[in-house]
């Protein structure tokens, strides 16, 4: 579901956008992503 950033690492601190959070829960249940 979390891929991490470009710098390979993952920074659970950092605030998630509610774009961020959208892409996580499609990813998580499988959801059809729209452009």
């Amino acid at each position: 579901v979390v891929a991490g950033y470009d710098d390979g690492m993952y920074h659970p601190e950092w605030v998630v956008t509610r774009d961020q959070m959208a892409v996580y829960i499609a990813r998580a249940f499988s959801l059809p992503m729209a452009n």
